[in-house]
């Protein structure tokens, strides 16, 4: 495999890159891909809401079901207030 010569695998890497879709991961290779303009936002993925799809009768076809839905984000990055930032001033 030439394309991670001179690399060395995780001990638990049971499965090699090209037969776990490694090298076929759309999305990755979607997010990977340079926007033509810096101002341009990239096509990440297309939902199909097809009548023939499998997944028409989901029970997210009309959105998420009622309820109380909660993120949580924990992150160890440092934000500043673009506007307090003497970079950016």
């Amino acid at each position: 495999m030439f394309t991670l010569k001179g690399t060395a695998k995780p001990p638990n890497w049971a499965v090699q890159p090209c037969m776990n879709g490694g090298f076929e991961n759309v999305d990755l290779i979607v997010w990977m891909r340079t926007a033509a303009l810096p101002n341009f936002r990239k096509l990440w993925r297309l939902v199909n809401r097809n009548a023939n799809d499998v997944q028409s009768n989901s029970l997210f076809r009309n959105g998420l079901p009622s309820g109380v839905y909660e993120i949580r984000i924990n992150s160890s990055k440092l934000l500043v207030n673009r506007l307090d930032s003497t970079f950016f001033s």
